[in-house]
């Protein structure tokens, strides 16, 4: 029994923090443009559309942890 509890304390002392911490950051743009006048010329040569509707967006996760206090693990992902 003894030598079961010093291999599980020692698996215990190398594990992989429980207090791991999650942060993120999300962000969203969305942007449109219209076109309107007379100066349909500028619109022909450039073969551009009247209008335009663009959706943009970036995701950051981070998750923060630590194998003894001492130290810092950060995984980051990122779409």
């Amino acid at each position: 029994v003894d030598g079961l509890e010093a291999r599980v304390g020692e698996l215990e002392a190398t594990q992989f923090s429980t207090a791991t911490k999650l942060t993120g950051k999300a962000t969203f743009v969305i942007g449109a443009l219209g076109f309107g006048g007379s100066n349909r010329e500028v619109v022909k040569q450039s073969q551009a559309e009247e209008g335009a509707t663009t959706f943009n967006y970036d995701l950051l996760i981070n998750l923060d942890t630590s194998f003894c206090g001492k130290d810092l693990f950060r995984t980051t992902l990122r779409s």
